[in-house]
C-alpha cells in the first residue's frame, strides 16, 4: 500500500456570489469550494455542491450559473485552500474534490457520486478540514470511506 497523503484544507466563508468574484489570485485562490443553499428536500441551508477550482475561484465559480438559481440571494459559498506549496496544489485538487463528494453526497453532485475502484489512489488520501468547513466532516479518510463493507 502506498504511503498516506494528508491534505489540510482551510475553509473560508460564507461568501456571497459577489464576494467570490474578487478571488482572482492565480496562486492563492485555487482549491475546492462548497455551495450551500435552499433545497426542496434537504432544507434551507443544505450542502448543494462541491467543486474544484484549478484556476481562481472568482473565475470558476461564476461559470456554474448560480446567479440564475431561483433563490440565488440565499446561496453561500465556502472556499477551501490547501496548505501546500503552490506548485503542489494542482496535483491534488481533483482527488480532494472526488473524496469530499463521495463522503458527503451533495445534492447537485449526484452524477459524481460513484464507487471508486477498490485500488483507487483515493484510498491513501486523508483530508483534514479546518475553520469554516460547516456541514462537512472535520476529517475524511479514503481508507475509511473506500473500505468495502464486507471486510468489516
Amino acid at each position: 500500500m502506498n504511503e498516506e497523503t494528508i491534505i489540510h484544507v482551510i475553509w473560508e466563508g460564507p461568501l456571497s456570489l459577489n464576494d467570490v468574484t474578487a478571488l482572482q489570485d492565480a496562486t492563492r485562490d485555487r482549491g475546492v469550494y462548497a455551495i450551500y443553499g435552499p433545497h426542496n428536500v434537504y432544507g434551507q441551508s443544505a450542502l448543494l455542491y462541491i467543486g474544484k477550482a484549478e484556476r481562481p475561484f472568482g473565475l470558476r465559480i461564476p461559470e456554474h450559473g448560480w446567479r440564475d438559481f431561483e433563490r440565488a440571494s440565499e446561496i453561500q459559498i465556502y472556499v477551501g485552500r490547501f496548505t501546500l506549496p503552490p506548485d503542489q496544489v494542482s496535483k491534488h485538487i481533483a482527488s480532494v474534490e472526488s473524496l469530499l463528494i463521495y463522503a458527503h453526497g451533495p445534492a447537485y453532485n449526484s452524477s459524481s457520486v460513484q464507487d471508486p475502484p477498490h485500488d483507487s489512489p483515493l484510498r491513501v488520501l486523508r483530508i483534514l478540514n479546518w475553520r469554516s468547513y460547516r456541514a462537512m466532516l472535520p476529517e475524511v479518510s479514503g481508507l475509511r470511506w473506500l473500505t468495502p463493507h464486507k471486510l468489516i
